[in-house]
């Protein structure tokens, strides 16, 4: 639901509670309730168990893909660790996809960032704009094997 049909949305519910006193009990409580909620979740971009890509470029043309799993999110930091990748489609652009759980690197903590309105952080391997991941697989241009 868009920002704007919420809004409207909750203004109907608000105005309803005015007109009639006894649904306010019940009206009320529910606006403030999701309203809650929806800047609960805007506060914490990322929760424990999400998991990040990133990528860096290498020599030339390669670019290279990381994924991350976070472990620990405050409203401004997130801690995260690496996390092993499969290849499922080898070659020159070939594509990967995270293994859950799977640790391979030590715990990084930093700061929230947000680029063009995406929370985004910064790894240990430079790979910037690290965001949620889409849970679609992710292309590198090499046979990215490290």
């Amino acid at each position: 639901m868009t920002d704007r049909r919420e809004i409207q949305l909750r203004k109907a519910v608000l105005r309803l509670a005015h007109e009639k006193p006894e649904l306010r009990v019940h009206l009320v409580p529910l606006v403030m309730k999701q309203a809650s909620l929806a800047t609960q979740s805007e506060a914490t971009p990322f929760s424990p168990g999400d998991i990040l890509d990133g990528s860096v470029s290498g020599r030339g043309s390669s670019v290279h893909v990381f994924f991350f799993q976070v472990v620990k999110a405050t409203e401004k930091t997130v801690a995260f660790r690496e996390i092993e990748k499969v290849m499922i489609s080898p070659g020159p652009r070939a594509k990967w996809m995270p293994k859950k759980d799977k640790f391979v690197g030590p715990v990084q903590r930093r700061k929230i960032q947000h680029y063009s309105g995406h929370p985004t952080v910064e790894t240990s391997r430079g790979a910037l704009g690290s965001g949620l991941w889409d849970g679609k697989p992710v292309i590198s241009y090499t046979d990215d094997r490290a």
